[in-house]
């Protein structure tokens, strides 16, 4: 190496090395996902077609979506994706609202 030469080793960068293992861990967690939906839908006897037909806020659709939450590390995105419900806003304003027991209040303008 030539004098005045800054001599810099080469070391792969941290996101590099993590990059298998969080691959590994996102397959993990989407064939887990995966076969928790089949199970759902096996149960409620739907067909991919029937999953697609029902509304966004459908309550079994709802249930669904909990469950893959609570044991799965799968995104909203995902979920709302995979159970077809819209968007992640629209699936994360459903489940805080059944979580509550029940609807949204009135917004400001109505009249009860």
């Amino acid at each position: 190496m030539a004098p005045g030469h800054l001599h810099l080793a080469v070391q792969p960068a941290a996101s590099a090395v993590r990059a298998p293992v969080q691959r590994e861990v996102w397959e993990s967690g989407l064939d887990k996902a995966q076969r928790l939906v089949a199970e759902e839908l096996r149960k409620l006897a739907w067909s991919e077609e029937e999953l697609r037909k029902r509304k966004k806020g459908d309550a079994k659709k709802l249930a669904i979506a909990r469950r893959l939450r609570q044991e799965t590390t799968m995104p909203l995105a995902w979920v709302a994706q995979r159970l077809q419900m819209g968007t992640k806003t629209y699936l994360s304003h459903l489940l805080y609202w059944s979580g509550r027991g029940g609807r949204p209040p009135a917004g400001k303008g109505s009249r009860s």
